[in-house]
């Protein structure tokens, strides 16, 4: 069973209304601290002033309150405002005083005191600078450099200058193409006076063999000297003591046309070119004006050795003359062959071997020069007859 009581609800009594603290900041020494110096809002009697907010509620002494301020401060070690020397306090705070001084250096310049901005400039070779490779003082970004590829390898560089007579080589050449014409020798300024970074590039356009002469004792590729056949294209590349040259023919070409009968085709400037360690000689569709044999004659001591048993040759035609070596049989036809002749030099005793086929009899040709020659100074092309029409071509091998 259930039983319900009804108990009557009672408000209780009103209290007075509780107090609000006030706060005021007062200094203590380099400190501010807070301390209750009110109450409001309140009724009845309010309760005591004057204690001070501490770290966990109020106190009595100064000493215990909470500095306000944090960690932060006025004072002279670590602030601007209300200290005698603006520079301790910049360092004190971690600043940089405006006497301090940046300044470039190797490439780069500019810079000043810190008192104002500075700007650092590093100066980016212009397109003529980096081609030219003269200057100490420029940047090279990756354009520039692809820019100097370009020009020393491929087309020659331009400027340009032709030369028909003799020229001696200076500092304003640098980087010009020098055409040549004609026969005569470039002479070059000393290496010292060129500097390490010059270059030029030599281009011969004519006929004729030119001749390039280092200053005094200097050198190029080694040697004293060295020729430029016509054709030939390279670069001249200066260290400051001595040259060199880049992309220089190690193969050199002579052709001979025969467009009217001739008595023989000689070959001298590239066979006293010592340079040269081995050399091919190419028949091309000779013929001569009776179909006579075609054979070859050496230079030494000054002329064209005509003795007769001079040349030991294995193949020599019954009716072909001994004082030749034989290089093709007569016949009706164009005779076309090519041989091979290693350059002999100053080694004594030797002997000069050519070597070759015939292609037209299919005949394996050889000869050998049999005296001691004092140096070979050229080789001749002839026969009984004349030379009436066809090409001779001289390949020159350099190491």
């Amino acid at each position: 069973m259930t039983t319900q009581v009804n108990v009557p609800s009672r408000r209780g009594l009103r209290g007075p209304d509780g107090w609000s603290p006030i706060y005021a900041n007062v200094p203590d020494g380099p400190r501010v601290v807070q301390q209750l110096v009110g109450w409001y809002g309140g009724e009845g009697e309010p309760p005591a002033t004057g204690q001070y907010v501490g770290p966990v509620g109020l106190v009595t002494a100064i000493a215990q309150a909470t500095d306000i301020r944090g960690a932060g401060d006025l004072i002279g070690a670590n602030n601007l405002s209300d200290v005698a020397s603006a520079s301790a306090a910049l360092a004190n705070l971690g600043g940089v005083p405006g006497a301090r001084i940046i300044s470039g250096s190797g490439l780069a310049t500019g810079g000043g005191s810190l008192a104002a901005n500075r700007t650092i400039d590093v100066p980016v070779a212009t397109q003529a600078e980096a081609e030219a490779g003269a200057s100490n003082s420029r940047a090279m970004t990756p354009l520039r450099v692809a820019q100097f590829v370009a020009s020393v390898s491929g087309a020659p560089s331009s400027p340009s200058a032709a030369k028909h007579s003799a020229y001696t080589v200076v500092p304003g050449d640098q980087a010009i193409t020098l055409i040549l014409s004609g026969s005569d020798t470039l002479s070059l300024s000393g290496a010292a006076t060129l500097g390490p970074t010059f270059a030029f590039h030599v281009l011969n356009a004519g006929a004729g063999v030119w001749t390039i002469d280092p200053s005094g004792a200097e050198t190029i590729n080694g040697r004293a000297a060295i020729k430029v056949y016509p054709g030939e294209s390279f670069r001249v590349q200066c260290t400051g003591t001595t040259f060199f040259t880049v992309g220089r023919p190690t193969r050199v070409t002579q052709t001979v046309a025969i467009s009217s009968p001739v008595p023989q085709v000689d070959f001298e400037n590239m066979i006293v070119d010592v340079e040269f360690t081995a050399y091919e000689l190419h028949l091309l569709a000779v013929n001569t004006s009776t179909s006579s044999p075609i054979g070859a004659r050496f230079k030494d001591g000054g002329s064209f050795v005509s003795t007769a048993g001079a040349y030991v040759s294995g193949h020599n035609a019954t009716s072909f003359q001994a004082d030749m070596i034989h290089l093709a049989d007569g016949s009706s036809d164009a005779r076309s062959g090519q041989f091979f002749l290693p350059a002999p030099r100053s080694t004594s005793p030797r002997g000069l071997t050519l070597y070759g086929i015939n292609i037209n009899s299919n005949t394996s040709l050889g000869g050998r020069y049999a005296s001691v020659p004092t140096g070979l100074q050229g080789i001749r092309i002839t026969s009984t007859t004349n030379l009436a029409s066809g090409a001779i071509r001289l390949v020159g091998h350099r190491d």
